[in-house]
């Protein structure tokens, strides 16, 4: 039903999501010859059954290129660009700052993998250029967000774009199908990498709001077209897939995807729903505002409205990203005209309401205290910001006379603030939270403390301990050295994937020894630990005479665990060793870690 961009694929690489090589690097060639299991597992993931049967077909990349170009393209998605009329980006000037026109040509060939065609519910998908696992891995995250959007058309009655007037709530909609194709998209990497999908859609939010994933899509350097667009441009093209998951993930975290699938019978309306859930969730629609009424004599090129997407996009560029959202935060309701004088001059008139009065008086000081970058538009062409309670008005060019009559007019006009339609009444939506960074593993004075776990004990007698990363490390240092580590795994905890860490234990032991040694396992029981049950497992070493113990510690529900690793040579060492792990005492409650490894 959309476009597949390549830009998502940095966004879902700050995850951690990263396949094997190996592994990747077959994957597509399976898909090709028999597409069948992945749909049937992207339906598993998604809870949306496969109903019709999804044509998928392979193109080189010159074949790609002339079918997506041509125009029977079955009624499928293209950018949103292409329909709206002009920004009047030429009057707002950060928001014109570093950025060109950028065409559907553009567009198409720099961001298109994957395209789903509902007419024939078919996908049509480009086959890497140049096959290594990374090129594999984007194309087959492709091919999976492209399948979720098949699913969407096989269950549900999707909002027809180009019924829907204005960009602002076409985006909104909009945001709806991509943020479920690529939620669908996380789960399916989730799983694979055993982390759970909250997790994962925490730290993709992070991501977006510290600016890092904007930042990798431009150093990426796949999407130049896209990030030398102009901001207003670039935000309407990155909005529909960022937020739009944050959004969808919000109702996730809230109920499932039984509740996503709830989302359909009341598609969001605003940018401002998607930004803000619990707005949506309460049933906020925005202030109807009317386009404003241009002065005898001029000419109205374009109209419509910014909405709060629109008004971080026109802040950002010469803000601080904090200071232009906060500012944003607060929009009620806005239209623009953009008019041309009876001499060709350019002129706009934009009217804005707010939430509340301080939302307001914060975005009119906003504007006023970076007024030469926002509002750049040269001496020649003089600007009004005026404001009245809960209105804040903008005028580019017209004589001053026209500048006083259009304000007057305009902040004069009555708010009438529609009631509220609480869309899922029963249910209470909230942002997706900022990330909560683990804590930290120090060793001072003596002490060990860790503040992923929530432990301390002393060092004992005679070990040499330092924090390597976030493992602690003790050494008693001589020929026979004794060892003991604890460490942190953020996978979800599996029969299976237990063995798997106990496997990767044991590989990565024999290789750090100086001679080739062979561990024979002794035992595997279940112990007490001070985190929790775990399950210890014990091989000896013949060939360097020494015995190590791991022990696997599930913490958080399962979504993490603690590993706890011990080598010794001789009883005396491993009596030591013990002391010290039954020692260990709890510094928190519940690991602090958890906050991290299921928000």
């Amino acid at each position: 039903m959309s476009l597949r961009r390549r830009f998502l694929v940095t966004w879902l690489l700050l995850v951690g999501a990263c396949a094997p090589g190996r592994r990747a690097e077959t994957a597509l060639e399976r898909i090709e010859r028999s597409p069948e299991r992945l749909i049937a597992e992207v339906a598993r993931v998604r809870g949306l059954p496969n109903r019709r049967p999804v044509v998928i077909r392979f193109h080189d990349d010159a074949e790609f290129a002339r079918w997506i170009g041509a125009p029977t393209q079955g009624g499928a998605l293209l950018p949103p660009v292409a329909a709206d009329p002009p920004w009047p980006a030429h009057l707002l000037g950060g928001a014109a700052r570093s950025g060109r026109e950028v065409t559907q040509t553009d567009l198409l060939r720099e961001q298109v993998t994957a395209i789903y065609v509902p007419a024939t519910h078919s996908i049509h998908v480009r086959r890497p250029q140049v096959s290594t696992p990374e090129s594999e891995r984007i194309t087959v995250w492709a091919l999976v967000h492209e399948i979720g959007h098949a699913l969407q058309s096989e269950h549900f009655k999707l909002p027809d774009l180009r019924q829907i007037d204005g960009w602002d709530s076409r985006l909104a909609a909009l945001a709806l199908i991509e943020g479920d194709a690529m939620l669908t998209l996380l789960g399916y990497i989730a799983e694979q990498e055993r982390i759970p999908l909250r997790r994962a859609v925490v730290q993709v939010q992070g991501s977006i709001l510290s600016g890092d994933f904007e930042h990798a899509v431009r150093m990426s350097g796949t999407s130049r077209a896209l990030m030398q667009a102009p901001p207003l441009t670039r935000a309407s093209l990155l909005f529909p897939y960022a937020q739009g998951m944050t959004f969808v993930g919000a109702a996730h975290r809230a109920g499932g995807f039984a509740l996503v699938n709830r989302l359909y019978q009341a598609v969001p309306t605003t940018t401002e729903q998607v930004l803000h859930p619990e707005k949506y969730a309460a049933g906020e629609l925005a202030v109807e505002v009317r386009v404003p009424t241009a002065p005898t004599g001029y000419r109205t090129l374009a109209s419509g409205s910014f909405g709060e997407l629109g008004v971080r996009a026109i802040l950002a560029p010469c803000l601080a990203r904090p200071v232009a959202y906060s500012a944003a935060a607060g929009w009620g309701g806005d239209a623009y005209a953009q008019v041309t004088a009876p001499d060709g001059q350019p002129a706009l008139l934009w009217s804005t309401v707010w939430d509340h009065a301080s939302d307001a008086l914060e975005f009119d000081q906003t504007l006023q205290s970076a007024a030469g970058c926002l509002l750049g538009v040269g001496a020649e062409v003089p600007v009004r910001v005026a404001r009245a309670e809960r209105r804040v008005v903008v005028l580019v060019g017209l004589t001053a006379a026209e500048r006083e009559a259009s304000a007057a007019r305009l902040l004069s006009v009555p708010v009438v603030v529609r009631a509220r339609r609480p869309p899922l009444p029963e249910v209470g939506l909230q942002p997706v939270p900022v990330p909560v960074r683990p804590g930290r593993v120090v060793v001072a004075n003596g002490l060990y403390t860790d503040g992923r776990l929530g432990l301390q004990a002393r060092i004992p007698k005679g070990f040499l301990a330092r924090a390597k990363g976030d493992v602690l490390v003790m050494v008693r240092p001589g020929a026979r050295a004794s060892t003991a580590s604890i460490m942190l795994s953020d996978r979800i905890v599996t029969a299976a994937a237990r063995e798997q860490l106990f496997r990767d234990f044991v590989v990565g032991l024999a290789g750090s020894f100086s001679v080739e040694v062979t561990p024979e396992v002794l035992s595997t029981r279940v112990v007490p630990t001070v985190l929790g049950v775990g399950v210890a497992r014990d091989w000896s070493l013949p060939e360097v005479g020494a015995q190590v113990r791991l022990t696997i510690v599930p913490i958080c529900g399962d979504t993490g665990a603690a590993a706890f690793a011990l080598l010794w040579h001789g009883e005396a060492a491993r009596h030591t060793l013990e002391n010290w792990f039954s020692r260990l005492r709890r510094s928190a409650a519940q690991p602090p870690v958890c906050a991290f490894l299921n928000p």
